[in-house]
């Protein structure tokens, strides 16, 4: 596989991902570095308190909850599909014994890709459980990573 394999798995794998980053997170500095500090909810709602005056908006919330699963996504983009992309620029390619007509790099990319989205969308919805004191909607997304990670052989 060449540089343009490479490049188009990449951008298939982690695009989405860069994407999201770019239009929801970047725009708002705090988010970033809130998302590398991991600062829980009910510390960042008493800094705005006694900062403000007043308690985190909704869409502070949503923020918070999307870059802390956008974090998740993105660690394991990083750990399970970049750290081995690379080995797709060698002369030859793997094929999946499945599914023969797809390469191991598009079927990892193809799985990065809903990982990804999983990590992100169950963050959003555990920590609105938690926040609403709703055990089964935190726990939901724990659930359902436990599920989908047994699925994959």
């Amino acid at each position: 596989m060449g540089a343009l394999s490479f490049f188009g798995l990449l951008f298939l794998g982690a695009g989405p991902l860069i994407i999201v980053f770019l239009a929801l997170v970047a725009r708002k500095s705090f988010l970033v570095l809130l998302g590398l500090a991991r600062l829980s909810t009910h510390v960042l709602e008493q800094i705005a308190r006694d900062n403000t005056g007043s308690a985190l908006t909704l869409a502070d919330r949503f923020s918070l909850s999307l870059t802390h699963g956008l974090g998740h996504g993105v660690v394991h983009t990083l750990f399970f599909f970049v750290s081995w992309l690379p080995f797709s620029l060698g002369d030859g390619t793997l094929y999946v014994g499945s599914c023969p007509h797809m390469s191991y790099y598009l079927v990892g990319a193809l799985s990065t890709l809903g990982f990804a989205a999983l990590h992100t969308g169950s963050m959003v919805v555990a920590l609105d459980g938690w926040e609403k004191r709703d055990m089964r909607q935190g726990l939901l997304p724990s659930g359902a990573h436990l599920a989908t990670a047994l699925l994959v052989r």
